[in-house]
């Protein structure tokens, strides 16, 4: 007979909410939650008194210099024309597509071009009259009309670009195979090299174009993902960096063949030379910077560009700035919100001198003024934005109208009013490019490293302890202390904000005119909200469910998937995500878990179907294997199936797990960590034939389960 007979209360198993993507929220000021460490400041999201912004992933933003202009999501590139008049910056997210141009004299936006589709590639010809621009990918669901995306070229003349397009250059296969990235255009022989990066995780090439008669002379093989092209001073050496394949290809042009693959950290992209002949390569999974000597082709040194030594995965360097001059590099560290500047003056020995204050995910860099000034574009504008009026809201314009979450107005929001849009945060979320003097850069560093410093809620501590909580707690304080929690079951809900669900719930910071899913349909979530805890400040860094799936179960979104999801979510553009890039390189959460020997098992999250025969069953997504062997081969993802009917393996899994409660084996008890998907609350809206949204909401949150273990 079993001793120390227990309770253990499992109910509805939709415990845990999280919003992976778009719906209606506010922001309010709020009380501390409980728990919360002593010391702990509150972010709450909104614009600062003297200027900058809070940010819904507890991040601040106090960006250096001054904004030149307001653009579409994702700035992916910025080139300076020859002539040093003007520059030009790309925008390739989930809003409209095109070209911006900016006059260098007055710093004004002179000219804005619609593109259907546009991506990274930006180069401007030796003699500076034609600027290149690579379409990325035009294959998109919203694309009416003619898919093919080409590489543009567009005249410049007396300081503006020709409205329509020059030229076109073409592939000739289909379409959906092509996603061009980086360009380089080779004058002497009047070739155009433009990376066709794919759109799957395969192999690929770059494409060799005649700039004059726009035929295609060869077709390059390198490796995955290539992203960005550059030739060597002496147009002899193109290098092409492969995203997914962790290296740089090194192309002969007189031969148009790779004459060496060199391996560099993961996730290369940007590259830069120097003038004594140093390749820097941008490589963001890595928090590096790794050198190559052209002459060698081989790997140097590797810099680092985080601002603590111990940082984890998460500073993502993603675009580069060489000032010769002055022996300075610059680094787009795009989690960060920071731009790194290393001194680069001793090969070997190179050192980060301090860093930068930036807009949100800054994703290009450019010099301008013989190195005097510093253009960053920041791929998600200069603040959040919360969205009242967003998707199924059920307010209207004359209901809106709030103060900022601080409760007063900052030099960036002079009414202390929120702008309030309609839409989602696809649609409210825009890009920026800042400008700033570096010519006395020296004076500036210390006071610019010391806003960095502040604006960043992670310090190297945190690896190892966290703040003390404001009253006992199960939870441990210190890294590998133990607790009494011997068993973690972690679902993700998907698709609904707090205010939808727990808007009405009283004393909280909520706002009950959102709340569209609330008692009366959850009252189980409503019940295990007043009985245990209520996450009513919790904010994240998914903005839709392709990164949010990411940040819930790896803490982190790759460059190459924060680059990737605008633009399909925008129906520009058609890819999938199984490209390695795609992978955070320090792992998912259940590669913890195996890495600290415990058992696991999943249900439902990252997963895909396959078909064997006239059976179904479900294995992990590309890039997933440390889920091969856990998966709960007949929990279906996906919404076709009810939640109620999904919990039925589990609960069939728990009685067998209740049954080996005893045994030595550990694989045949509860699993020390359990993922799980219960995605109904994302609905299918009014799709016809569909159950309800309230019905699919519902079934989340309808069943408890009581177990009682001896």
């Amino acid at each position: 007979m079993r001793k120390n007979r227990r309770p253990i209360l499992l109910q509805a198993l939709a415990w845990t909410a999280l919003g992976l993507a778009a719906g209606s929220v506010a922001w309010h000021a709020a009380p501390a939650i409980a728990g919360q460490a002593r010391d702990a400041p509150q972010r709450l999201p909104g614009f600062l008194p003297n200027g900058g912004a809070s940010l819904p992933n507890g991040w601040q933003i106090t960006p250096a210099g001054k904004t030149v202009t307001a653009t579409g999501d994702l700035i992916t590139n910025m080139a300076v024309s020859p002539d040093g008049k003007v520059m030009a910056a790309i925008n390739s997210g989930f809003l409209p597509h095109g070209l911006d141009l900016i006059d260098l004299a007055t710093h004004q936006r002179i000219q804005h071009l619609p593109l259907t589709s546009a991506w990274l590639g930006l180069v401007w010809s030796r003699d500076g009259k034609t600027l290149f621009v690579a379409g990325g990918n035009a294959s998109g669901a919203k694309v009416k009309g003619n898919p093919v995306a080409p590489v543009y070229a567009f005249a410049y003349a007396n300081g503006r670009l020709q409205e329509t397009p020059a030229a076109r250059f073409v592939e000739t296969i289909s379409p959906t195979e092509v996603w061009w990235s980086g360009l380089a255009y080779l004058p002497g022989k009047g070739r155009l090299y433009a990376a066709n990066r794919g759109t799957g995780q395969l192999a690929s090439n770059v494409v060799v174009f005649d700039a004059a008669t726009r035929r295609i002379i060869t077709r390059i093989p390198v490796e995955a993902t290539p992203y960005q092209l550059l030739l060597s001073a002496d147009g002899t050496r193109l290098f092409v960096s492969n995203m997914s394949s962790a290296s740089v290809s090194v192309i002969d042009t007189a031969s148009n063949k790779v004459i060496r693959t060199i391996p560099v950290g993961h996730n290369p992209n940007d590259m830069k030379l120097s003038a004594d002949g140093r390749l820097f390569v941008a490589c963001a999974s890595d928090n590096m910077v790794d050198v190559i000597d052209t002459r060698t082709l081989a790997v140097t040194e590797r810099l680092s560009t985080t601002l603590t030594p111990l940082a984890p995965e998460g500073s993502t360097p993603n675009a580069l700035a060489i000032d010769d001059a002055r022996h300075l590099l610059y680094v787009a560290n795009a989690d960060n919100n920071s731009v790194a500047v290393v001194n680069i003056e001793s090969p070997g020995r190179s050192s980060v001198a301090g860093f930068i204050p930036t807009g949100w995910y800054p994703s290009a860099l450019a010099l301008a003024y013989k190195g005097g000034t510093l253009f960053v574009g920041n791929a998600k504008g200069e603040s959040g934005h919360p969205d009242p009026l967003g998707p199924h809201s059920p307010l209207t314009d004359k209901d809106v109208a709030f103060s900022s979450a601080n409760g007063s107005a900052g030099a960036g929001n002079p009414s202390g009013i929120y702008s309030v849009g309609k839409g989602s945060v696809h649609t409210l979320q825009t890009g920026s490019i800042s400008m700033l003097p570096v010519a006395d850069l020296k004076a500036r560093l210390p006071q610019w490293t010391a806003a960095v410093v502040r604006n960043t809620p992670y310090h190297d501590s945190l690896l190892s302890e966290a703040a003390p909580a404001r009253e006992p707690s199960v939870i441990p304080s210190a890294v590998g202390v133990g607790s009494p929690i011997k068993h973690v079951i972690y679902i993700i809900k998907e698709n609904r904000t707090y205010d939808q669900v727990f808007g009405d719930l009283p004393g909280t910071n909520g706002d009950p005119r959102l709340t569209i899913f609330g008692e009366k349909v959850t009252p189980n979530a409503h019940a295990l909200a007043r009985e245990y805890v209520t996450l009513d400040n919790l904010y994240c860094d998914g903005e839709v469910s392709a990164d949010g799936h990411s940040w819930s179960t790896a803490a982190y979104a790759t460059d190459f998937l924060e680059k990737q999801w605008p633009a399909l979510y925008g129906g520009t553009s058609k890819a999938d995500y199984a490209a390695p890039a795609y992978q955070p390189q320090s792992g998912f959460i259940w590669d913890m878990a195996r890495a600290k020997g415990l058992t696991y098992r999943d249900y439902g999250e990252m997963v895909t179907k396959v078909k064997r025969g006239a059976t179904v069953e479900m294995e992990p997504a590309t890039g997933k294997e440390g889920l091969l062997g856990h998966v709960a081969k007949d929990y279906p993802n996906g919404l076709e199936r009810k939640d109620t009917e999904k919990m039925q393996v589990f609960l069939r899994e728990l009685r067998a797990y209740d049954a080996n409660y005893d045994s030595r084996d550990p694989e045949k008890r509860l699993p020390n960590f359990t993922i799980m998907s219960l995605p109904g609350n994302h609905t299918a809206g009014t799709k016809p034939g569909q159950r309800t949204p309230t019905a699919m909401v519902a079934a989340t949150t309808m069943r408890s389960v009581s177990w009682w273990r001896p």
